[in-house]
């Protein structure tokens, strides 16, 4: 577990964005913009997501500035508080509106 104050540790996330990028073939821009965000998860792992009734510690949510031609690159994770750590589960594109 990671000191306090010292960020979130991120798990699963090259392999989450590997599955995402060999199923869905995304632009090299794309990726890169999904990558920045994943990143962003080390101070806020909250941030524009939304927890999933009925599972615990799952939230889901659209990744900003991924929107294109009525579709969106969305991330699904498990949020573990008493470990400060992040999960990635799954990136996928979805059609508009959520």
């Amino acid at each position: 577990m990671p000191p306090e104050g010292a960020g979130w540790a991120l798990e699963n996330a090259i392999e989450a964005l590997d599955s995402w990028a060999q199923r869905e073939t995304p632009s090299q821009d794309l990726r890169l913009i999904v990558a920045d965000w994943v990143m962003t998860r080390h101070e806020d792992p909250y941030r524009g997501m939304r927890r999933q009734q009925g599972f615990p510690n799952l939230w889901a949510g659209p990744i900003r500035e991924t929107t294109w031609r009525g579709r969106v690159v969305t991330c699904t994770c498990l949020i573990f508080e008493s470990r400060r750590t992040v999960r990635f589960d799954t990136f996928t594109t979805l059609s508009l509106p959520l």
